[in-house]
């Protein structure tokens, strides 16, 4: 199978020929569904992302028509980091609002013309993963990673915990983030590369390269930081209450072994005391040894 990248122009950007190969895996396209995004570098171009426009396939052949990405590829907070010898922590925080490119889905083509989606290579994208560049809010931020809430305006079911980000939280921003609605996806919490977390757009098409002025209105902090609690508040309680119990355990068993060794010593004592007796007794009587028993056993046969 051949894999022919072309440009605008129509001119070949680049190809690659597979042979021997009975299927391979190419990036997902679909007419008028979400832009598709690719990372190629063509000898004859300077450009490094490109999207992808039209794309056919007649069986032997697969043909991809893209276009330069332009302004839709801003530095990663990794790289601006990087350039700008500093840590990630000083261009980025909580609440932060930023783009992350969960990358794009994987189609299976087959060399008898079938097509279906990737189920077997875990090294791509997988059915069900977040995919494509979208809007996230930063909920913590480490030396090389980034935390983050994905964002989505797909409607349909709604999460436990779900919620509405407010438009005023987007102000600063271009519009495209307020076309639709946008929920976050609190179960889908990703931690993820510097170099695969992107500022936003700001409202004439530019993108920042410190993020700290770009967050939510406090509205939404608030809400965000009471759907966190309330998620990950339960099973910490949990484990709380369990570790709560086995501490009153371990005390009980510790207050048995205190009260054990007690009732030893005054049996110990006790037992001395009597040994004492028993030793000064058989003195008196003559008897031989210094075993206790022995001389018990004496003084019961002399009185015999």
């Amino acid at each position: 199978m051949r894999v022919v990248y072309l440009g605008s122009d129509e001119k070949i950007l680049g190809e690659i020929v597979h042979t021997n190969f009975s299927s391979i895996l190419v990036p997902f396209f679909e007419e008028g569904a979400v832009n598709t995004y690719i990372y190629r570098k063509f000898s004859s171009s300077n450009h490094e992302i490109w999207r992808i426009m039209e794309f056919g396939f007649n069986g032997e052949e697969l043909k991809f028509k893209i276009q330069e990405a332009g302004s839709l590829s801003p530095k990663s907070l990794g790289l601006l980091a990087r350039e700008q010898n500093s840590s990630i922590k000083k261009i980025v925080a909580n609440f932060n609002i930023v783009e992350a490119d969960f990358g794009c889905r994987i189609s299976k083509y087959e060399s008898d013309g079938g097509v279906a989606d990737n189920e077997s290579c875990t090294a791509s994208h997988m059915r069900s993963e977040l995919y494509k560049r979208r809007p996230c809010i930063v909920i913590n931020v480490g030396v090389d990673r980034i935390q983050l809430l994905p964002l989505t305006t797909k409607s349909g079911s709604i999460e436990a915990h779900s919620m509405e980000v407010n438009e005023q939280s987007f102000s600063k921003l271009n519009k495209k983030y307020r076309v639709k609605t946008s929920r976050t996806l609190p179960n889908m919490i990703q931690s993820v590369s510097s170099f695969r977390v992107f500022p936003p757009m700001l409202a004439d098409g530019k993108f920042p390269t410190c993020c700290f002025n770009y967050k939510l209105c406090e509205t939404d902090r608030l809400e965000l930081s009471n759907n966190l609690a309330a998620i990950f508040s339960s099973p910490l309680e949990r484990k709380s209450k369990l570790d709560d119990i086995k501490i009153q355990r371990l005390e009980k068993e510790k207050s048995g072994l205190f009260r054990t060794n007690i009732e030893l010593k005054d049996n110990l004592s006790s037992y001395e005391e009597l040994k004492s007796k028993v030793l000064a007794l058989g003195v008196e009587m003559g008897c031989d040894g210094e075993d206790p028993r022995e001389i018990v056993e004496q003084i019961l046969n002399t009185q015999g």
